[in-house]
């Protein structure tokens, strides 16, 4: 598990698919290798997840949303659907791993 958790915190990095996304670049190859890596990541019924863990993965819907006004004027409409779809797919798995209140 620990290398499906260090290729998700690699998204962040610059060359990854969050650090692509902080420069406005929407790279929908490396958003689904991402979303397939986060369908790996499971807890089981583990009372506790990590802290270094939680702190990438909490902020991903948050940083994608923002990220969508920013990137929707400048990629194509079709390839905006395909980001919107993603991001709803993410945040799906993000609600999976770490539950919902």
């Amino acid at each position: 598990m620990s290398t499906i958790l260090d290729e998700i915190s690699l998204a962040w990095e610059m060359e990854g698919f969050l650090g692509l996304l902080r420069d406005q670049e929407f790279d929908e190859r490396k958003g689904e290798f991402f979303l397939q890596r986060l369908k790996l990541v499971n807890f089981n019924n583990e009372d506790q997840i990590p802290k270094n863990i939680v702190s990438f993965l909490w902020y991903i819907p948050i940083f994608m949303e923002w990220q969508s006004a920013k990137i929707e004027s400048i990629i194509v409409a079709e390839k905006f659907k395909k980001y919107v779809n993603l991001q709803s797919q993410i945040l799906v798995e993000l609600e999976r791993i770490l539950g919902v209140p």
